[in-house]
């Protein structure tokens, strides 16, 4: 009888694992389709521009270049250091060392794998692993992405009110108001009960009480966070600065192409790229291309637009590939406490089946 029963079970997690299998292949495919395709759109519509693209890119200037790099990486230490900040909410408290290596191990999986396993998902599966817990796990890296995003907007929304008047296209303001709208609504959802119990209504709709318990869970573990305002408030000084770093390396680098456009307008267009670069895709690839093309248009030439977002993928691209190095030569790296490399040396198979990750 038991036998009977540990057959049925095990029959029942392979029907699960092929379910989540045959759904990380849709969305891989899903995303591959989205950024491939934008990505053909673009090339299609430049196509008898594509020398004069080549020849902008060949004017850069190097020492330009390498100032726009060095904000870059300056930015990703400055976000990996506000992911260490708001661990400590949970009682985690990693070096930075290992944070901003688990960081860089993540922008591989963002920029060069087309699959569902996205930096969040290596994040909260090395997390989980630290912790053993789910909800801890998802809460932290939800509040720091949501931290990230709040700032963002918010400084597209101070720069709307600062710059919008050399805004030619009225729909960049409406879509500034828009995504400042979805973010405070966001941020005041999860750190106000009174606001939360106004989409009650959004409770009933769910049928399971399992997904109901987990909801109320995770939505606790969020609100938690509120209680530790200090923190919070750090984390968000800290996302100001990474955020303007990373406006600054747009702006440095449109400086190397020769593009003269003012730095506050960089603070209203790069927030509506990153929020289009969120889309299903390979980490925003075709997607923030055509964002750069349509936004920056207004200010330069469409062959300047494009030359840019190639240039700043160029950048996130070959940075990503430090990350890589990190992933593939981990066995050979140690530390007092315990690795995050550790973890994934074990555990490969796991990581890159976001089914069992959090």
């Amino acid at each position: 009888m038991s036998v009977v029963k540990n057959q049925t079970i095990d029959q029942s997690k392979d029907n699960q694992q092929k379910k989540s299998g045959l759904k990380g292949n849709v969305l891989t495919a899903l995303r591959l389709l989205v950024s491939f395709g934008a990505l053909f759109i673009i090339f299609y519509l430049f196509r008898s521009k594509l020398t004069d693209v080549l020849e902008i890119l060949l004017t850069t200037r190097w020492e330009l270049f390498a100032l726009a790099y060095g904000l870059y990486v300056g930015s990703i230490a400055i976000i990996n250091y506000r992911l260490k900040v708001v661990l400590t909410v949970k009682n985690l408290f990693i070096s930075f060392k290992n944070v901003f290596f688990l960081g860089m191990i993540g922008l591989f999986f963002n920029n060069l794998l087309p699959s569902a396993v996205g930096g969040d998902a290596v994040k909260g599966y090395y997390l989980y692993k630290k912790t053993g817990n789910k909800l801890d796990t998802f809460s932290t890296v939800f509040v720091d992405r949501v931290i990230g995003l709040f700032t963002l907007v918010g400084l597209a929304f101070l720069g709307v009110l600062c710059f919008g008047q050399k805004l030619s296209d009225p729909k960049i303001n409406q879509i500034v108001y828009a995504l400042s709208l979805s973010a405070f609504l966001l941020v005041l959802f999860f750190s106000s009960r009174r606001v939360a119990r106004l989409f009650k209504f959004v409770w009933h709709l769910i049928p399971s009480q399992k997904y109901k318990t987990k909801m109320r869970d995770v939505y606790h573990s969020i609100y938690e966070f509120k209680q530790h305002r200090k923190t919070v408030v750090s984390s968000l000084v800290l996302s100001i600065l990474s955020q303007s770093c990373f406006v600054l390396v747009n702006f440095v680098l449109a400086k190397s192409l020769g593009v003269d456009i003012p730095l506050g307008l960089f603070f209203v267009l790069m927030p509506i790229v990153s929020a289009v670069s969120m889309a299903p895709s390979v980490n925003g690839l075709g997607v923030r291309e055509g964002a750069y093309v349509y936004l920056f248009s207004n200010f330069c030439s469409s062959e300047q637009a494009f030359a840019l977002s190639l240039l700043f993928f160029f950048v996130m691209f070959s940075f990503s590939l430090f990350g890589g190095l990190i992933y593939t030569f981990s066995k050979g790296i140690r530390s007092r406490e315990e690795s995050v490399f550790d973890e994934f040396k074990h555990a490969k198979d796991e990581i890159e089946n976001p089914a069992e990750t959090v």
